[in-house]
């Protein structure tokens, strides 16, 4: 009797063996792939017309997409594509295929990460940075800036027609012909330099429009506006109002073993300026810490900054000056 059982267990087995699928015994696995990338992704153009070829047996390419596709590419952009792999009906993926079995047939890109079921393979490409084709004309793009003008109602901000094809803006302010400002990048079509109005003067500011590093429009001078000492302690005054009346200045303060700095939005620093910052005035020294329980002589006039930087107005000084509405030294 139990030689007839474990006969009968051997034959059930056998004969379950039997009813099984003959497909999985016979699928063969995917050790590795290799692809063919050709992408026709040009700077200056919107759109993401990419092909993708596998030479690898066995899988064919279900689906191709783009990630990160912008309205227009940038030169240097870097186009991410999801590639998705299916495995013909005798074939898998085997579950050791990785990123470093995924090899692209020529130095297109990189291949950042795949996953993978047993018939799906997605693979994860960056390709290189894209640049401009060959019908690229620079002379496409109007560059022009128009219209410079300044708003006597609102401090010293400044104002200029812009072009679509800009990316961001240069602007500079002069006070009879000399520069009084570092060089702004801004992706407005306004400025306000109400801070560097720090005396009387003829004033001016330059703009011009920026598309990238190699495609610019040429300088834009505005009209020259004459302001008096008086009047330029109320365009810093009235610059402060609107400042504080518009919200939180961009950017964030920072500290190191030296003192406090502040940061802007594109990483760069004040130095050796003023800079009004949430309405209120602030003074960095030329390593661009700011000053803090001292006096800073601007154009002529002394300004106190306190004990948190900030400087003093309609106020006595701990040293028992007073400073007025404008900040500088009543003597």
């Amino acid at each position: 009797m139990r030689k007839l059982k474990k006969l009968t267990t051997i034959m059930g087995i056998s004969a379950m063996t039997a009813m099984m699928p003959f497909s999985s015994y016979a699928s063969e696995k995917i050790e590795d792939v290799t692809m063919e990338i050709e992408s026709r992704i040009f700077a200056g153009e919107s759109g993401a017309d990419v092909d993708v070829i596998v030479d690898t047996e066995g899988c064919y390419v279900d689906s191709v997409s783009v990630t990160n596709e912008p309205d227009e590419w940038e030169e240097d952009d870097k186009p991410r594509l999801k590639i998705v792999l299916t495995a013909d009906d005798d074939y898998t993926f085997s579950s050791d295929l990785g990123k470093d079995e995924v090899a692209l047939d020529e130095e297109e890109g990189t291949v950042t990460s795949v996953s993978r079921s047993s018939r799906k393979l997605t693979v994860y490409v960056t390709l290189e940075a894209v640049g401009y084709g060959d019908d690229y004309d620079s002379d496409d793009y109007d560059l022009d800036v128009y219209e410079l003008i300044w708003d006597q109602g609102d401090g010293g901000r400044a104002y200029w027609d812009g072009t679509d094809y800009a990316k961001k803006y240069y602007v500079r302010l002069y006070r009879d012909g000399e520069a009084v400002s570092a060089e702004f990048s801004t992706e407005n079509n306004y400025y306000d330099f109400s801070a560097y109005f720090t005396q009387g003067g003829d004033y001016t500011f330059r703009a011009m429009a920026v598309r990238n590093a190699d495609n610019t429009g040429s300088w834009r001078t505005s009209e020259v506006r004459e302001v008096s000492d008086a009047e330029a302690a109320e365009i810093r005054s009235r610059g402060a109002k609107t400042a504080a009346d518009t919200g939180v200045t961009e950017g964030a303060w920072l500290k190191d073993d030296v003192g406090y700095w502040w940061c802007n939005p594109n990483k760069t620093y004040p130095a050796a300026t003023w800079k009004l910052i949430n309405g209120t005035w602030y003074y960095f020294n030329q390593a661009g810490y700011r000053l803090e329980n001292q006096w800073q002589l601007t154009d002529g006039k002394w300004y106190y900054c306190g004990a948190n930087g900030a400087m003093l107005a309609n106020a006595m000084t701990p040293d028992n000056y007073y400073v007025g509405a404008d900040g500088a030294w009543v003597q």
